[in-house]
């Protein structure tokens, strides 16, 4: 007969660790399969004994969502609500393409409509994981993260705030920011509680540690843990659970559906999963017969067993939910136990699934179940979760890769693969020669034809017209680049004469010089984290500052206003005053709870300032960035220095000259440590990377610093030997370069956006293809964008692609695109996005390769094997055609959307 659920007050006391149990009498029923229950505790939460997972909400790729399926989706949440059910697992990074976060948004519109709560919205534990994007680089960032996701989910606070997986492998200067995140959101009262997800067990033990010493507790962790993936590291990782009195969250309880019998070997899902399917499901017969038998024997689903396997484990399963027949099946996995005797029966199939689960975890990575929550959606690459034994650092290894992995999103993973393998190429058709084809193409710009580009005075000739055209069309020879970027990239104007140049450089060079003192007063105080300053007590704190600056004469307890007190005594030049700024700024660092506070009160204190000098503090102190956000840049930059890239040392006119001594004390002076295994040219790029990229840190920040800055930077200190030089030739740079590196990621969003423009003018039926593939957005393409094809190009075609674009953005900044360009415009009109053409040309000329993909990890891959495989002047060739028939067309397209 048919029965409607309801919320029940008669509860089951259910003891997995032996045969008892307290079960109320029922009326036996058919489906669904419904008994009381009792909750359990997760920390300072009580949640049901299953909670139900939204991976799929919003996944097209993986589990085919479509919005036509919201009311069904709505009715199986409110159906669980009505049975009980409050645990609810979601990510901000759930939902493929266009769609990411809607698995979010849907949870927070069923929450907010729901007729079961009427007003008890609080009642749901919503437990949401926020990506460790490589973006993500503080604290506050993670913290933003955790506010945007409250925003979707339209509630005021979390359940569980979690991180979706550990860095510690990858980034493990990453990894403690991430934890300070955690830290901040329990203590800002943004979540309830916290958790971690695909954290192996020695990195488990030390966030809890951690967090311990922080006073916030860890109340769960979520891993893979089902009859697929029972192994050794899944078993510690549950008794350190228990041990430390952490809830443990089973993802993947139908380890993608191969456990709920609905499949075979000629019987496979459609989509992604048939591959995984194929390959797997021929060696699960002695344990999917064992879960068809017990099922039997019970008036059971497969599915009801093997999710009561994973409670009476101890565990809280987080089956998927995408209807209302999966909510009536899950329901019944509650408020019955399996026997010892049917729980020893798998134990003894655990030998015989031991080289399958060592293929399944290898393979799948961590892969949920069509009833599973737990990873990103667009993710098809994994790297090892952290089991490290060390605090996080670049030395961290994992010891469990085999068997726990945590998914990388794809953005991250497309930023850091790097496969080379050959790809085949088509011609395009070309209806003009462009000024890059084989033909026309002529020797690069030589020293003696840019001596003979200036006037007698120093000037570029016709306003640099002529020597643009030149680079733009053929590039710079080595000998001369040093000479011809400070043009190019806006250091010195283009119709500045000699002496002009001069004042310039002088200026330049001062400017560089104070941003580095400035850097090296945080470096000493506190070794450049100055949150050891904080910690200090403030006397002990101001000591180790007054050490630092006794030439100013500067004592006591370093106010701002005793700071500024002293300099109005003490400066009588300009030099002292420049100095005297940097005093200044270093004490609005020291003494943080002020400057907040000055923060707070920033227009009293700016219409009460009576000092010139106090008024430069004010804004000395606006400018900088916040404490934190330095020194964890500074870390970052350590790191990446020491791992730069090697290639550019043929390339460099000092890479023979650099004594050991001479490295090591511009090293020191930096405050890079471990960098024995490094050769005294390596070591002095490295520290030349330090210096300038956080003096650029300090001159900029609202970017501060992004992990492939450094990709950037590295070709710059290779041609320029000039540490200021190369500097403001970095800040010219990354004028257009550092929307790239935007938080909110609006700058490469902007940029692939104009990308797919380009494909579905110049060829719908390849767009219609991404389409269907979701990677209409074109983020496969993301590392190109990025760091500007440097991991595709050798380093001499990197140069030559980056001469040719600061040319046409040169070109565009002088405004001498009208006239004397009239006659390039036949050819290809300067634009500032040449670099998304050739992008979009590379993906063309594929297209016949790209149109056989039926994945977006196809796409990705191919696009990754084209490193080393690329010819530039070719590949601008393409791009040329591109310009001319589509740069008006597009252009147009982006300014009405922007209007």
């Amino acid at each position: 007969m048919a029965l409607t659920l309801s919320t029940t007050k008669t509860f089951t006391n259910i003891n997995c660790s032996n045969n008892t149990t307290n079960i109320t009498t029922f009326k036996p029923l058919k489906l669904p399969l419904f008994w009381p229950w009792q909750k359990v505790k997760m920390g300072p939460l009580s949640v049901s004994p299953m909670g139900f997972g939204t991976w799929a909400w919003g996944n097209q790729l993986l589990w085919g969502y479509q919005t036509s399926m919201d009311d069904q989706l709505q009715e199986a949440f409110e159906l669980a609500l009505e049975n009980g059910i409050n645990l609810f697992d979601t990510a901000d990074s759930y939902g493929t393409g266009r769609l990411n976060g809607q698995s979010e948004r849907l949870l927070g519109k069923f929450i907010k409509e729901s007729q079961v709560l009427k007003g008890k919205q609080n009642e749901v534990v919503v437990a949401t994981k926020f990506a460790a994007y490589p973006w993500r680089l503080t604290s506050g960032q993670f913290v933003n993260a955790c506010r945007a996701s409250l925003d979707r989910l339209q509630i005021d606070q979390l359940g569980i705030g979690q991180l979706h997986w550990s860095t510690a492998n990858y980034a493990p200067l990453q990894e403690l920011v991430l934890w300070d995140g955690l830290v901040q959101m329990y203590e800002k009262g943004l979540v309830r509680a916290v958790g971690v997800s695909n954290y192996g067990p020695q990195q488990l033990v030390k966030i809890h540690d951690y967090l311990k010493t922080r006073g916030v507790p860890l109340c769960s962790a979520q891993v893979q843990f089902s009859l697929l993936s029972m192994g050794k590291e899944q078993l510690e990782i549950k008794s350190i659970c228990d041990e430390l009195g952490i809830r443990l969250i089973s993802y993947s309880p139908l380890g993608l559906g191969m456990l709920t019998g609905k499949y075979s070997s000629s019987k496979l899902p459609t989509g992604p999963r048939s591959f995984l399917f194929r390959q797997i499901l021929p060696g699960l017969e002695p344990l999917l017969l064992a879960l068809s038998e017990i099922a039997k024997k019970r008036g059971k689903t497969m599915p009801q067993v093997a999710i009561n396997w994973c409670i009476c484990k101890g565990t809280v399963p987080i089956p998927g939910i995408k209807s209302v027949k999966h909510v009536e099946d899950n329901l019944g996995a509650l408020g019955w136990k399996l026997t010892n005797d049917e729980q020893l029966q798998f134990k003894f199939l655990e030998n015989q699934m031991k080289a399958l689960r060592r293929s399944y975890t290898s393979t799948s990575s961590g892969n949920s179940s069509s009833s599973s929550s737990s990873l990103p959606s667009s993710s098809s690459s994994s790297l090892p979760s952290s089991s490290s034994s060390s605090p996080p650092s670049s030395n961290s290894n994992s010891s469990s890769s085999n068997s726990s992995s945590s998914w990388i999103h794809l953005r991250s993973v497309l930023f850091v693969a790097n496969p080379s393998s050959p790809s085949s190429v088509t011609s395009s058709d070309r209806r003009r020669k462009s000024p890059w084809s084989r033909r026309k193409r002529k020797w690069a710009l030589t020293p003696h034809q840019w001596r003979s580009l200036f006037t007698p005075e120093g000037k570029l000739r016709d306003g640099g017209v002529g020597f643009l055209k030149k680079v733009r069309s053929r590039g710079v020879d080595p000998s001369i680049r040093a000479e011809v970027w400070l043009f190019l990239l806006g250091v010195y104007d283009l119709n500045s004469t000699s002496e002009e140049r001069e004042a310039v450089k002088t200026q330049k060079r001062k400017e560089y010089e104070k941003l580095q003192r400035r850097c090296q007063m945080l470096l000493k105080c506190g070794n450049g984290n100055t949150n050891n300053l904080e910690e200090l007590p403030s006397d002990e704190a101001n000591d180790q500052c007054v050490r630092f600056v006794d030439d100013y004469k500067i004592t006591g307890s370093m106010t701002n206003q005793d700071v500024v007190s002293a300099v109005n005594t003490d400066s009588s030049d300009t030099d002292s005053c420049d100095d005297n700024e940097d005093v200044l700024l270093l004490s609005s660092f020291v003494q943080s709870d002020e400057r907040k506070l000055e923060e707070d009160n920033s227009n009293n204190n700016s219409e009460e300032s009576s000092s010139p000098l106090e008024a430069a503090a004010a804004e000395i102190q606006v400018e900088v960035p916040v404490h934190e956000d330095f020194s964890t840049w500074q870390r970052i930059i350590r790191l990446d220095a020491l791992r730069a890239d090697s290639e550019w040392a043929t390339y460099s006119p000092y890479s023979t000259a650099i004594t050991d001594s001479k490295a090591r004390g511009l090293a020191e002076s930096v405050g890079l440590k471990d960098y024995d295994h490094l050769e005294s040219c390596r070591l002095y790029h490295a520290a030349r990377l330090v210096a300038i990229l956080e003096a650029y840190a300090m001159y900029d920040p609202e970017i501060g610093y992004c992990q492939g800055m450094s990709d950037l930077l590295s070709p710059i200190l290779a041609v320029i030997s000039e540490d200021h030089e190369a500097f403001w030739c970095f800040v010219g740079f990354m004028k257009k370069a550092r929307h790239n590196f935007r938080l909110d990621e609006a700058g490469i969003q902007r940029q692939l956006s104009i990308v797919s423009k380009i494909i579905k003018n110049k060829d719908s039926q390849l767009y219609k293809h991404l389409e269907n593939l979701q990677a209409e957005d074109c983020s496969f393409v993301y590392r190109m964008v990025l760091v500007m094809f440097r991991r595709e190009l050798s380093f001499e075609q990197t140069l030559c692609l980056w001469e040719v674009m600061w040319a046409d953005q040169a070109a565009i900044r002088a405004g001498v695109g009208k006239s004397p360009w009239s006659r390039i415009r036949q050819q290809a009109p300067p634009t500032d996005d040449l670099l998304l053409y050739a992008i979009a040309a590379l993906v063309l000329r594929r297209k016949l390769i790209i149109q056989k993909y039926s994945s977006m990890d196809e796409i990705v891959e191919e696009c990754n094997s084209m490193a080393g495989q690329l010819n530039v002047w070719k590949l601008l060739d393409d791009a040329h055609h591109l310009v001319v028939t589509l740069h008006d067309k597009i252009e147009t397209l982006s300014q009405s959307q922007s209007i």
